[in-house]
């Protein structure tokens, strides 16, 4: 699985406590008949809860097209820099 790759790569990278968050995008496309695309957002779903329950890292799903949560994101991520400094 390429969240759990991603995740050990952080971990070797770095020396402290990093806060991860992981993102995924295309969550535009769930309300549109089941296409291959819309297979693959299922699947992430599936993926979202497995490894948010087995890692406790937060995923959330953001969408580019129509903005969907890309400001949370930052908003988010920046409140928890700041709280860490």
């Amino acid at each position: 699985m390429h969240l759990d790759s991603w995740n050990e790569d952080v971990d070797k990278l770095t020396t402290d406590n990093p806060y991860k968050i992981a993102i995924g995008n295309k969550c535009d496309l769930e309300n549109k008949e089941i296409t291959e695309n819309d297979r693959k957002v299922i699947i992430f779903q599936f993926i979202k809860k497995s490894f948010s329950e087995r890692t406790g890292i937060e995923v959330l799903e953001v969408s580019a097209k129509n903005s969907y949560q890309i400001e949370y994101v930052f908003e988010k991520m920046t409140r928890i820099l700041i709280e860490r400094v």
